[in-house]
């Protein structure tokens, strides 16, 4: 696999590294679809109030493979160490873009959009 940015016409092809997983930290499983499990869930009457439901909960019995990495444990990085000049540019480009991007959608979202 390739990481390739898209600047107008032209393609960038990035060098690329392995890393650990950021989203399951190398585990390679996840039960993070479930979301957060809070100590009001586990009061009686509460989706988690079963000690023995939560104790498979602690144990993995609810994980799935990661989302991320598809249960590799890898995912693949650009590797900003074995890029060209001009490949670190559009690179941060495409960062400062994408930070911009995400800054406007929660903004958006705290607008109730």
């Amino acid at each position: 696999m390739t990481i390739v940015l898209y600047m107008g016409d032209d393609e960038i092809e990035l060098p690329t590294r392995n890393a650990v997983c950021p989203h399951c930290e190398g585990r390679g499983t996840s039960s993070a679809y479930l979301g957060a499990i809070t100590q009001s869930d586990r009061e009686p009457g509460w989706s988690w109030d079963d000690s023995d439901d939560f104790d498979d909960y602690m144990r993995g019995a609810y994980d799935r493979a990661c989302d991320h990495c598809g249960g590799k444990r890898v995912v693949e990085v650009a590797d900003r160490d074995r890029m060209t000049a001009e490949q670190i540019v559009a690179y941060d480009e495409q960062l400062a873009d994408d930070y911009d991007f995400e800054a406007e959608q929660a903004a958006e979202r705290r607008m109730g959009a």
